[in-house]
């Protein structure tokens, strides 16, 4: 996760799953799956008839139930930055860079025994620093020492600080949550190549191309991958 001086604002931080589904065909679409038998190098292996397929990959990827399983890591994601926000919305008591401090501790997946002792001292230090400050507002102004006001006014300013560098925080997190989101997709479509490349070597076919990116072939491989990712799916 960036810091609040690496922040920039990310057109990419709300990718919806429609348009992820479509760059995953469109991408996945463009390239040629090269399934091969032998040591034969791909440079010697010529297009003909006999070598090429095609295969539908909207129909293939919407029997591998990779939609359903996108949009529900999507979800997963949006409720885990949807609880590290409301966790850190918590803290605020701190100066910057112990809220910064637990914003990298709280956003870490697997924390050690210290990692969890210095987050609950941080969140306790907040609640503290809280009430510190609580205490000093309820005073009427003609109570406050000097010693008061200026300790009233560095909370304050702390506080400001965090507040104001959330948004930004919260941008990041998104674009990391798409990122993460892409790095899923990217997974799926290597599983997809993989199950192409070795039907494709069972049928002796060296060339795969996808169904709209090839005008015309005999070769479809495209139903019995599909049975067989139902078949495996128990559907």
């Amino acid at each position: 996760m960036r810091t609040p001086s690496s922040y920039t604002p990310n057109p990419y931080l709300a990718v919806p799953i429609c348009i992820l589904t479509l760059s995953l065909l469109c991408g996945f679409g463009a390239a040629i799956v090269h399934a091969r038998q032998g040591p034969e190098p791909k440079s010697q292996v010529a297009l003909s008839v006999g070598n090429i397929a095609n295969v539908d990959l909207d129909s293939v990827y919407a029997a591998s139930g990779g939609r359903e399983e996108l949009a529900q890591k999507d979800n997963e994601l949006r409720i885990e930055s949807a609880r590290q926000l409301s966790d850190l919305a918590s803290v605020v008591y701190l100066s910057l860079g112990e809220w910064l401090e637990y914003a990298t501790l709280n956003s870490k997946t697997i924390k050690t025994e210290a990692d969890l002792a210095r987050l609950k001292a941080l969140k306790a230090l907040s609640g503290q620093q809280q009430d510190e400050l609580s205490a000093l507002q309820i005073k009427a102004d003609k109570d406050l020492t000097p010693a008061d006001k200026a300790r009233m006014k560095k909370l304050q300013d702390m506080t400001a600080r965090v507040r104001q560098t959330m948004p930004n925080f919260e941008q990041d997190m998104q674009a990391d949550r798409a990122a993460a989101l892409e790095l899923f997709r990217r997974s799926q479509l290597v599983k997809l190549r993989t199950l192409i490349g070795r039907t494709a070597v069972e049928k002796g076919f060296h060339n795969v191309f996808e169904a709209n990116s090839l005008v015309y072939s005999a070769n479809d491989l495209t139903p019995l991958i599909v049975q067989r990712l139902t078949k495996k799916q128990g559907k």
